[in-house]
């Protein structure tokens, strides 16, 4: 798993956070190291940051952060995973935040204005807040971070109102996401739907051939369907008997043909022919479920989609980022949690790829497989 660098506003438990992180990874037996950037600072200095704030000024205590993160984004490879506490201002400089990403990723702890107050309303080693401790000030300080903090983050955890192991146990959800998705970009770099369709509507069809058939005995049939009936307008006018007689190689030829011309006679009269790009219109569509509507989101429109197929709803569970959840929509709503907007439909298709090409349902081939060591199957595999 990628280095932890942990970023917010003073008083967002960024310390304590890190320390419980830190204190999980030993006991798993993860060769790990707690760093708090102004504590180290402070001894490499040997001054409080109240002294270095008076002698030296903010400036070369923002500089000194910099070099800071400078060396730990330069360690060698293979050297113990860092979780790192940041101070309150690293994340506002730009070169602070290149540095982090090179090396790992950055979650922003968020707490309300009222939360840090009442965190650090007795604290003595707060220079910026000198003659500032009030809620006024600390919003105004904060707004005026918050484009620069959210900028920066690869995710986002609320801290009002919860324990520290919640946070930890949303982290560690998050994280392990962002390590699944990294990862099967690196072995998968081309992402793209395995079925072939040059339109909108095209894919409609496929989707809804591919229902308990193969994508590949699919793309076999659709060729024959698109030189019979070649556009939107010729598919709805035709008989579904016509249609049925060609894709009933794929099953349920009776079915997904009266799906298919019902569909494409909605689009012909409702839509000119051309496909909604919202969830609601294309769920109203003759034939397509929150599967398929996410795919032509996704595929066609380029908006945040998550398209929970077999491959998704097995290789989530395999790997851990569900737990025994087998029902497509509640995966959706579970991944929705942990997965960033515009990742979640290349992330889909990466499931298929590899769970056709590695963790293929009867077999898993977990010596071959570049999540083995984050993914619960493989480990608890591995004690067997």
């Amino acid at each position: 798993m990628g280095n932890i660098f942990l970023i917010g506003f003073m008083g967002t438990g960024k310390s304590t956070v890190a320390r419980e992180l830190h204190a999980r990874a030993k006991a798993q037996g993860v060769p790990c190291e707690y760093i708090e950037m102004d504590q180290r600072i402070e001894e490499e200095q040997g001054m409080p940051i109240t002294g270095i704030f008076e002698k030296r000024g903010e400036a070369y205590f923002r500089d000194l952060e910099t070099d800071l993160l400078r060396r730990l984004a330069e360690r060698a490879p293979g050297a113990p995973r860092l979780i790192v506490s940041c101070g309150g201002g690293a994340a506002v400089r730009e070169e602070n935040v290149r540095l982090m990403k090179k090396a790992g990723w950055i979650i922003l702890l968020q707490a309300t204005p009222d939360t840090v107050l009442r965190r650090v309303r007795k604290s003595k080693d707060r220079p910026i807040l000198n003659g500032n401790m009030n809620r006024a000030f600390i919003a105004s300080l904060m707004e005026k971070r918050r484009a620069a903090y959210e900028a920066a983050a690869d995710l986002t955890v609320s801290v009002d109102g919860r324990k520290v192991p919640q946070i930890c146990d949303e982290i560690a959800r998050k994280t392990k996401a962002l390590e699944v998705i990294d990862r099967l970009k690196k072995e998968y770099p081309l992402a793209a739907c395995t079925l072939n369709y040059e339109d909108a509507w095209q894919l409609l069809v496929s989707v809804r051939l591919a229902a308990q058939c193969t994508d590949a005995r699919v793309d076999m049939v659709t060729p024959k369907l698109y030189e019979k009936f070649p556009t939107v307008e010729a598919l709805a006018a035709a008989d579904p008997a016509e249609i049925e007689e060609i894709v009933k190689p794929c099953g349920l030829g009776h079915s997904k043909a009266r799906d298919i011309s019902a569909c494409m006679r909605v689009l012909r009269d409702q839509y000119g022919g051309r496909v909604p790009d919202d969830m609601k219109s294309l769920l109203a569509l003759p034939g397509v479920g929150r599967k398929s509507a996410n795919l032509i989101l996704g595929d066609i429109f380029g908006k945040p989609a998550i398209v929970t197929d077999t491959h998704c709803i097995r290789l989530c569970n395999l790997i851990g980022l569900v737990d025994g959840i087998k029902e497509p929509a509640k995966v959706e709503k579970a991944l929705w949690e942990i997965i960033p907007p515009e990742e979640g439909n290349d992330l889909c298709h990466r499931f298929v790829l590899h769970g056709r090409a590695v963790c293929v349902a009867r077999r898993p081939q977990c010596d071959k497989c570049c999540l083995r060591d984050i993914c619960r199957y493989a480990i608890e595999k591995s004690y067997e």
